[in-house]
């Protein structure tokens, strides 16, 4: 009796803990490589991979670039490696310009979006565990409510063409822990009927100021609560230190500690979690993602501006040492 409890402590799964890569400046091939090297030798390995639709094909042609560089790089790290296809991001329709006016459920879009998988399939590797089929859907789904009905039916259905292609992994749909608080009954509708939960957590409300720490554990029981005996994956997990988000260095890193005290907490239920990001946002990056996203507001600049690990020129803020530390005594170190 005694024996089989040991082992059952010994060889139980552990959250696989990945960290979204971001270079410091500035931007060239050696600032990539020094920033696989950073997280290899920190320890981690795996890695979350996304691609907008809209990336693969603008008009009619195949194109797997985006998703093959980011391949490449999880190739390099090692391990369990989750996947997200985007005809949704965020905010945005992310689909082909030519589908933009079509309804999620219109036969052109099936057709195209089913065309584009099939040749998606071949390309991922054996260490894919789990693929999403849109990310944080429930702020565009909640802005565009007539387009909830006509979503929901395209990945219902993609996800019996996936079976039916011969993908055997797990499928689900991002949504955001904000959604959750917002509009509870909108997310617990896109998660229902999938094989896992995801969602992106971010301790913050709708004006991008940072919630007390203290709530992190409640935080992580109301997620877990839409899983429900589903596994869970966190696909995004970061905290910014900007003044303007009533946050700091302090707190982010109090943020770093907290999640990990969940992840053992949870770690049978919480299979992967990727941490965001490894360095701030470059300010030309921000500059593109208010026009990408139609925002413009000093707390949401912030943000983007201070979500790293470490600054954009690649000096560490204290959450920096206190990930390494975390992920030391995560991987038994």
């Amino acid at each position: 009796m005694i024996s089989s409890i040991i082992a059952a402590l010994v060889f139980a799964p552990k959250t696989s803990i990945a960290l979204s890569l971001m270079p410091s400046e500035p931007l060239n091939e050696e600032s990539y490589l020094a920033a696989v090297r950073d997280e290899l030798r920190m320890g981690v390995e795996a890695d979350y991979v996304n691609v907008k639709w809209s990336d693969f094909e603008n008009e009619t042609a195949f194109n797997p670039k985006a998703l093959n560089d980011q391949l490449g790089i999880a190739k390099l790290l090692g391990g369990k490696i989750v996947i997200c296809i985007k005809p949704i991001d965020t905010s945005v329709k992310s689909v082909p310009v030519a589908l933009q006016n079509k309804p999620f459920d219109d036969p052109q879009m099936i057709h195209q979006w089913e065309t584009m998988l099939q040749q998606v399939i071949p390309l991922l590797p054996k260490n894919v565990e789990a693929i999403s089929l849109g990310n944080e859907v429930d702020i565009y789904l909640g802005n565009h409510p007539d387009e909830v009905a006509g979503y929901l039916s395209l990945v219902k259905s993609t996800r019996t063409f996936l079976r039916g292609a011969g993908l055997k992994i797990p499928v689900g749909v991002i949504t955001t822990f904000d959604g959750l608080q917002r509009k509870p009954e909108l997310v617990k509708q896109i998660q229902a009927n999938f094989d896992v939960t995801m969602m992106t957590y971010y301790p913050m409300g709708p004006t991008f100021e940072v919630l007390p720490m203290s709530a992190v554990a409640s935080h992580f029981d109301s997620m877990l609560a839409v899983a429900g005996t589903k596994p869970f994956m966190l696909t995004e997990i970061g905290c910014p230190a900007g003044e303007p988000n009533k946050s700091s260095e302090d707190i982010q890193s109090d943020f770093v500690k907290a999640v990990f005290g969940q992840l053992e907490k949870h770690s049978a239920n919480v299979t992967f979690a990727n941490f965001f990001l490894q360095g701030d946002y470059h300010p030309q990056m921000v500059d593109m993602f208010e026009q990408y996203y139609q925002l413009k507001d000093e707390k949401f600049r912030s943000y983007l501006s201070t979500i790293g690990l470490k600054q954009a020129n690649g000096k560490p803020r204290k959450a920096y040492f206190e990930f390494k530390k975390q992920l030391r005594a995560w991987n038994g170190d």
